[in-house]
């Protein structure tokens, strides 16, 4: 992130309108800041500061409507998070972290929207993020009752990255989404005894 930060300052040396090298500032100080600040009164407010600077040289910078929906999350504003993740996806129709971004937003509201951006998400990404998307699916369903969907998804998920941590970690809201707090206990004692 240091290394991130130090290479976008010095694109903004050369050119002070590259808007890009703004988006790239918003998500170096996400990472660094999003939980020391977390109860500060200016909570990721340089995240937005630094997705209006952006807009301000490209008004169709996909990212800076991405970190603008992000911020707007993060602070529980969020109508104005997903007017922001549409104009970021109607810009950047396969723009898979705005896909997964969106999802995350809406899955407490509306799980058809959230697992339809999942999916998407998921055909666009066939990188690292590729299991978390899919584990994201498998919450989803889980939340939607549909647990054996749920439980098919995260097994995909661990043959594609054999992270034991991360499958007993969304096994165990699973258990906990369907009631199950027995069966979420044991997940917790393996994720325990794992690490």
């Amino acid at each position: 992130l240091e290394r991130a930060e130090d290479l976008y300052q010095e694109a903004l040396n050369y050119d002070s309108t590259f808007s890009q090298a703004y988006t790239g500032l918003a998500w170096v100080y996400w990472n660094k800041h999003y939980w020391e600040t977390f109860f500060a009164e200016d909570f990721l407010d340089s995240v937005l500061i630094l997705s209006d600077i952006a807009l301000t040289f490209d008004d169709q910078l996909s990212e800076a409507y991405l970190f603008r929906a992000r911020y707007y999350d993060a602070v529980g504003e969020k109508e104005k998070a997903w007017r922001e993740y549409d104009i970021a996806l109607r810009l950047s129709p396969n723009n898979w972290m705005a896909l997964v971004s969106k999802g995350n937003s809406y899955r407490e509201d509306d799980l058809s929207i959230a697992l339809s951006c999942y999916h998407k998400a998921a055909v666009l990404n066939k990188g690292q993020q590729l299991p978390y998307i899919i584990r994201s699916i498998a919450g989803a369903y889980g939340r939607s009752g549909f647990r054996y969907k749920a439980e098919h998804y995260l097994e995909e998920a661990l043959k594609f990255d054999q992270d034991s941590i991360s499958h007993f970690s969304w096994y165990y809201t699973l258990e906990m989404t369907s009631g199950n707090y027995r069966n979420a206990l044991g997940m917790l004692e393996k994720l325990y005894a794992l690490d």
